[in-house]
């Protein structure tokens, strides 16, 4: 009852402010919890497409390497095999590590640019002992194997940080 009395008692135009103010919070609550949810997906989305293009250079690297380790194996047990063959295959490699070098230019980040450098060091290593026929095919697959893998662990912190998955 004392409620009833205390609410007769407030001018009519003070009960449609706070009805008014409490329409306007219903509203407004959830239209601001739609665009943070909304802000949220275009940060993701814009997250996602940065990510895309690296995840296609880092694949195209990984593809060649493993054209590279076949045509190395090749090069290594047989000596009537051409030279051109692994050799272009090498161009082929260093022109997509170039591609994402280019990328990494136009988009740096350090921590994958160190990551990338010690890659591109690894691949110039085996590249140089199969050119010199200083291992033998055994050796060589197992130093592109262990290339590969690195590069796939690369691949790996990539989708990991753009939250991608292959």
């Amino acid at each position: 009852m004392k409620f009833v009395t205390r609410l007769k008692r407030i001018a009519l135009w003070k009960k449609f402010a706070c009805l008014g103010l409490l329409c306007l919070a219903l509203i407004a609550m959830p239209t601001a919890l739609y665009w943070k949810e909304v802000d949220k997906s275009l940060a993701f989305a814009e997250t996602e497409q940065q990510g895309l293009p690296q995840v296609h250079l880092m694949l195209n690297i990984i593809q060649r390497t493993q054209q590279h380790r076949a045509l190395s194996a090749r090069f290594l047990q047989d000596d009537s095999m051409p030279k051109n063959d692994r050799r272009s295959k090498a161009e082929e490699l260093e022109a997509a590590i170039f591609a994402y070098e280019v990328y990494f230019d136009k988009h740096p980040n350090p921590v994958h640019s160190q990551a990338f450098a010690q890659l591109v060091g690894k691949w110039h290593e085996v590249h140089r002992k199969v050119a010199q026929k200083a291992v033998n095919p055994r050796e060589s697959f197992n130093l592109h194997s262990a290339l590969i893998h690195d590069q796939l662990q690369f691949l790996q912190s990539i989708l990991d940080i753009y939250q991608l998955s292959l």
